[in-house]
């Protein structure tokens, strides 16, 4: 599945240049256009998201409560999408003040202190969250640094004192998520902020141009009808999968709520900021661990520890390579850390040498009927997870061994 957006990795203020006034309803977008602008004053930040995906927000006193509940139904469109959860105020530092104004406008990510989300296309639900995901960390889907493959500015359209919002905006600022997505809501429409006459048509006043290999999309880009596909990977890349779903070996988040794990691979979930995994090192000193993800902008830090602390190797599991560990080391007992750096997604977790436990095959930390569905699957398959006495082959040694082991229960 493909997977598109942009996020925002600096904190770009909201505004418009110069003092001018807010922009003016755009007559062939349908809505009143979102204005982003960067502020050179304050630069670019790196740290945009909101802990945990809490996001707290307080109405001004001029937001009606019908309008109130349209911004409660844009947020819960975004709850429904990835881990985010809006909250009123209650004495939080950080938070939305939430108001009425002339247009639609947010900064970028959380900025610290209260930050100004303003509406005026309140019967416009994906318009307003469309500004909410600015808000998350989401820029403009037309300013990916590599637009010019997929559209075209017209840029004597465009009034120039709106060109700012077409600027192309490098990897250094914005980092591009999966591939182009002409869907987004995050994406202008094909006339935003032109500079013809009313009277004209749209099609005489474009601001935005598909490359010809992509002129089926002209009248998709811009809807504000749903969230795309790419909308929601994108939030899920930034906060993680709705209501912090994460894999089978939660809760792990400390050293001391370790899980632990055998020989074989493991489907895991990097949602939380770090997880930690109990395992050991193979009589004759190996302890071999591969991680890698199929997400290219996770950025994870593995560690290896000994169980009294001391790291012994470090590895980065950075744009989908993979991060391994072959290494010569005492038998015993030995803790791994996976800390997420940035996004969430899955990842797969290889581990080689001896278990703590052996018979725990399905790495529950007790000892069922599954283990030994899983140890006779793997046995008959010749899958050398389960070559127990680490001798390269299958036989009926490795039988014994996870006998014995099954028996003799996890320590």
């Amino acid at each position: 599945m493909l997977m598109f957006g942009v996020l925002i990795v600096g904190v770009l203020s909201a505004g418009v240049p110069g003092g001018m006034a807010a922009a003016p309803p755009d007559p062939w977008a349908g809505e009143d256009p979102c204005v982003v602008v960067m502020d050179p004053a304050r630069g670019v930040f790196a740290g945009v998201s909101w802990p945990g995906g809490v996001v707290p927000y307080e109405f001004d006193e001029g937001v009606t409560p019908l309008n109130q509940t349209r911004m409660l139904d844009a947020m819960a469109e975004l709850e429904a999408a990835a881990n985010v959860v809006y909250v009123p105020r209650s004495g939080h530092s950080n938070y939305l003040c939430i108001n009425s104004a002339a247009g639609n406008s947010s900064p970028l990510g959380m900025v610290g202190g209260p930050q100004q989300l303003s509406v005026t296309s309140w019967d416009r639900r994906f318009i307003i969250a469309h500004e909410l995901m600015h808000a998350l960390g989401a820029i403009h889907e037309h300013q990916r640094a590599d637009r010019d493959t997929y559209i075209e500015i017209l840029w004597d359209e465009i009034d120039p004192g709106w060109w700012p919002q077409f600027d192309k905006l490098p990897n250094s600022v914005a980092s591009k998520h999966g591939e182009y997505d002409f869907e987004s809501i995050m994406h202008y429409k094909q006339c935003t902020f032109t500079n013809c006459a009313v009277l004209l048509s749209c099609t005489e006043c474009r601001t935005i141009q598909m490359q010809p290999e992509y002129a089926e999309y002209q009248g998709v880009i811009g809807q504000k009808d749903y969230l795309s596909d790419g909308d929601a990977a994108l939030l899920v890349f930034l906060y993680g999968l709705p209501g912090g779903v994460d894999d089978a070996f939660e809760d792990n988040d400390d050293a001391e709520s370790a899980a632990a794990i055998g020989p074989g691979s493991y489907e895991m979930q990097l949602q939380d900021n770090e997880d930690y995994f109990t395992l050991g090192a193979s009589g004759d000193g190996s302890l071999v661990i591969a991680a890698q993800s199929g997400e290219p902008l996770l950025d994870a830090r593995l560690r290896v520890y000994t169980d009294v602390g001391g790291i012994v190797a470090t590895r980065r599991m950075l744009g989908g390579a993979v991060a391994a560990f072959d290494l010569d080391v005492a038998p015993g007992a030995y803790t791994l850390c996976v800390e997420r750096l940035t996004g969430h997604a899955p990842y797969q977790l290889t581990v080689g040498g001896t278990a703590l436990c052996p018979a725990d095959l399905d790495g529950s930390g007790s000892l069922n009927v599954d283990d030994i569905d899983a140890f006779v699957t793997l046995f008959f398959a010749g899958d050398l997870a389960v070559d127990l006495d680490a001798n390269g082959a299958l036989n009926v040694d490795d039988v014994e061994a996870f006998v014995a082991a099954f028996l003799g229960g996890c320590p």
